[in-house]
């Protein structure tokens, strides 16, 4: 794929689960973006939203801390965090 440069000018945006809330889930985003990147992509961040009421996602993308074996499901407020995302992405789209 990076040599024939398909994923060129592609956007990228990207979540992530986790066991453990110690940088793990940012690493990946790290990671994933560094990727993307490589690959000539343009990555779309989650960014810093104060309209959230409580929001501790990193800027690069969203996590979600699952917890020891899957135990954690995911909260209403990380489904609030994906929509204000998908709203950022569809905008990029649609310009």
């Amino acid at each position: 794929m990076s040599k024939d440069k398909s994923l060129e000018t592609k956007f990228f945006a990207c979540f992530t689960s986790c066991s453990n809330s110690t940088c793990e889930g940012a690493h990946t985003l790290t990671a994933m973006i560094y990727w993307a990147q490589s690959m000539g992509m343009l990555h779309i961040p989650f960014g810093v939203h104060d309209e959230l009421d409580f929001c501790d996602q990193p800027v690069g993308g969203i996590v979600h801390l699952a917890g020891k074996e899957g135990a954690i499901r995911p909260s209403d407020r990380l489904g609030k965090e994906m929509e204000v995302y998908a709203d950022i992405l569809s905008a990029y789209i649609q310009e």
